[in-house]
């Protein structure tokens, strides 16, 4: 099993804290951000597991 693939389809800003290894705020931060892909639910934010990894990967090569 892959890494990614151990959380659930739909993640919330608890999970992506959990795997960057942020605060909440910081998590909060980045899903705000205008390249983040959210999933907005009333008022909860939420992302697709595959485009969030998608989304680490963009910055990582955009780090580079």
């Amino acid at each position: 099993m892959k890494y990614e693939e151990q959380f659930p389809y739909i993640l919330t800003a608890k999970h992506v804290q959990e795997i960057l290894g942020v605060g909440k705020e910081k998590a909060y931060e980045l899903m705000d951000g205008s390249t983040f892909p959210i999933i907005r639910i009333g008022r909860h934010k939420k992302v697709q597991r595959e485009a969030f990894f998608r989304w680490i990967e963009s910055h990582e090569k955009g780090a580079v």
